[in-house]
């Protein structure tokens, strides 16, 4: 190895230097946990300022949902003080119409849950339905009774309350968009889902509305089914892929985007 020779100038340089090296050294770490402790305080200043951020917004949409009657945690009285807010709202109808029909566009697939008609607001729409079969039956009992009463009861008639029943409700699906009077008196509708059209085509009607309704003709306890599902479908509207609405719901819904 070879050695190198320093003079007393050179080595006190050369000590000065080293020294200020290690204070250079010491001021950072010194100033490492300032600066760390600024970071912490404001990144917890931030997780603050979001929670109460996420706090305000989780209000808000409460409140929204109160207001258009949507909160699945309220009772049947504030529901329904919730629609008559909604009613004596000053929101332009016209944009309700227009959110209305957007909601439409867009699917019935992911709507809030109440959108979807429950069991017993499904059965009593049946209910006045079936009013309406048992006076029409009877009209046409009573007309074609005084035409031809070997005809009216011989073989035939045995199908006869069936043929009626399902055209019924076939015929008003398909003349009233999905509605038939008892659908009607409690704003129902009948629509698809899982699907890219909003509307119900002849097909689905068929299947649902006319051989589906021999099936729920004789076995009607199987639309006790809807209680257990997510959009409150019995297994004819699983096998039609479709589902009833309360179009108030989806009117509060749509109030609700808007606020």
């Amino acid at each position: 190895m070879t050695s190198v020779k320093l003079d007393k100038e050179e080595l006190k340089t050369l000590l000065n230097h080293s020294k200020e090296e290690k204070k250079d050294s010491t001021k950072v770490i010194e100033e490492v946990p300032q600066d760390s402790t600024v970071i912490i305080e404001e990144q917890t200043y931030h997780s603050k300022d979001n929670n109460i951020t996420k706090n305000n917004s989780s209000s808000l949409n409460s409140s929204q949902a109160n207001h258009s009657g949507l909160n699945p945690f309220s009772n049947h009285a504030a529901r329904e003080e919730a629609f008559k807010e909604t009613k004596q709202s000053d929101i332009d109808p016209i944009q309700m119409k227009i959110a209305d029909q957007q909601l439409r566009e867009n699917g019935y697939d992911y709507l809030p849950k109440e959108v979807y008609a429950g069991f017993w607001l499904r059965l009593a729409a049946y209910m006045v339905d079936y009013l309406f079969i048992l006076l029409l039956t009877n009209l046409i009992t009573n007309i074609v009774g005084e035409m031809n009463k070997d005809l009216l009861w011989g073989v035939l008639p045995m199908f006869f309350n069936l043929a009626v029943f399902c055209l019924y409700f076939f015929l008003m699906t398909f003349g009233l968009n999905g509605q038939t009077p008892g659908k009607i008196l409690f704003n129902l509708r009948v629509v698809p889902i899982n699907t890219q059209s909003n509307k119900l085509n002849i097909s689905t009607l068929l299947m649902r509305e006319f051989f589906g309704r021999v099936i729920f003709y004789y076995v009607p306890f199987i639309a006790v089914i809807l209680i257990f599902t997510s959009k409150h479908q019995h297994p004819l509207d699983m096998l039609t892929d479709t589902t009833v609405i309360n179009e108030r719901y989806l009117t509060a819904f749509a109030k609700w985007k808007l606020v």
